[in-house]
């Protein structure tokens, strides 16, 4: 007979076949070679045909073996993590081989953000394979996390120039130091944002006091301020200064009046710009010990016939008080010449003196009254004369005198004297007429 082949992909097996002999009918034909193969490639089979006459014929079958079909192709899920990720070989099913685990040349472990493709090669055995694509996805969505539940504030009195950056802990990249955008120094208090960061964006912040508290005073660069003298006033004052330890140097500052014409005690305030303040004294001292000055050198003379009244006082300048006007304890009018010692007194006390001769000089005889004394006339004598008179300068009225002896018996002149205080003298005639 002719054998039609027998074909598999996987096995396949023979199933004897048959021919037809003259006398016997159908002859089942035999075969010492195996039915069932499962190996691939072309397999010969040869069968006996024998009639029970002695009549043998063989005939060839093939029996071939050809995998045609590739594995079946499988739907890979995406391996994924959030900082590694390590893919397990996938498995198909191959119509042959059954389980197949596939194969690559790639990484199976992938550490760096982003999307990795793995090529898996499913090979039959058979010359069937195929190539599937798994995508490794690394996408860290997870915020780092602070090492601390809160930061402590940073305290100081004038200025932080530096911060210690706090930490935070990543699921990727473990140790994260904090960053902030403030510039140094800090000089007022506020708040200070840190912010964690790591390799994939991911941030989280945390926020930290920076107190600045000045609490310090200033202190004053001289232990002791030296006293400030002078000897009628002070106009100005020289600032003292003290350091501070935040604002340096400071000049001092006082509410008193300018100018200081009387001893007394100056308070410096040193006050820094938060409001600190320290003070210190300072005496001032005002203490006039210079006596006035006469502004003549010497006094003239004042001069009378009889009296002086009224003294002009002289000026002294006093080098705090300016011009000062003498005194003087003459009692007036002065009707004889004396020394007047005029004092000149400013207002610390300090004095000084000066001499001033008043002259008292009468040069000036007496005036009668009447120009000519009218004859005294009697018959027998004159017993008495009543006195005429002159007018002084100074004395006023003075009454005349004279040396007659009384009685007068025989006509004469008489002669009259007026004489003043100072012995300035007069005389006038009077005629005496006994008839």
């Amino acid at each position: 007979p002719v054998l039609a082949d027998v074909t598999g992909e996987c096995s396949a097996t023979a199933v004897a076949p048959t021919t037809t002999d003259g006398c016997s009918g159908t002859i089942t034909g035999t075969t010492s070679d195996p039915l069932t193969y499962t190996t691939q490639g072309t397999r010969v089979i040869t069968w006996s045909f024998t009639d029970g006459n002695g009549q043998t014929v063989t005939a060839t079958q093939n029996v071939i073996i050809d995998d045609v079909t590739s594995p079946v192709i499988p739907v890979l899920a995406d391996v994924t993590g959030e900082c590694s990720a390590t893919a397990v070989a996938p498995t198909t099913t191959d119509n042959c081989a059954g389980v197949l685990t596939g194969t690559t040349s790639d990484p199976l472990t992938y550490n760096t953000q982003g999307t990795h493709v793995i090529a898996w090669t499913f090979d039959d055995g058979n010359g069937n394979s195929i190539v599937v694509n798994q995508n490794v996805l690394i996408n860290d969505t997870t915020d780092p996390v602070a090492d601390l539940a809160s930061l402590s504030d940073v305290t100081a009195q004038c200025e932080v120039t530096s911060l210690t950056a706090p930490t935070a802990t990543d699921n990727c990249d473990g140790a994260i130091s904090g960053t902030h955008s403030e510039t140094f120094p800090i000089t007022a208090s506020k708040t200070v944002v840190w912010t964690y960061t790591d390799g994939s964006g991911n941030s989280t912040t945390q926020t930290q006091n920076v107190v600045i508290n000045d609490t310090t005073d200033p202190v004053a660069d001289a232990a002791s301020l030296s006293d400030v003298t002078a000897q009628c006033e002070v106009t100005s004052l020289t600032a003292p200064t003290a350091t501070d330890n935040c604002d340096g140097v400071l000049t001092g500052t006082h509410t008193t009046t300018l100018p200081i014409t009387s001893s007394t005690v100056v308070t410096w305030t040193y006050t820094d710009g938060s409001g600190n303040t320290s003070t210190q004294t300072q005496n001032v001292v005002i203490n006039d010990t210079t006596d006035p000055v006469a502004d003549a050198a010497s006094l003239s003379d004042v001069t009378a016939q009889c009296e002086v009244t009224s003294l002009t006082a002289p000026t002294a300048t006093d080098n705090c008080d300016g011009v000062l006007t003498g005194t003087q304890t003459t009692t007036l009018p002065i009707t004889s010449s004396t020394v007047v010692t005029w004092i000149y007194t400013d207002g610390s006390g300090n004095t000084s003196t000066q001499t001033q001769n008043v002259v008292i000089n009468d040069t000036t005889d007496p005036v009668a009254d009447a120009t000519s004394l009218s004859d005294v006339t009697a018959q027998c004598e004159v017993t008495s004369l009543t006195a005429p008179t002159a007018t002084d300068n100074c004395d006023g009225a003075i009454s005349g005198t004279h040396s007659e002896t009384f009685p007068i018996t025989a006509s004469k002149t008489v002669v009259w004297t007026y004489t003043d205080g100072s012995g300035n003298t007069s005389t006038q005639t009077q005629n005496v007429v006994i008839n």
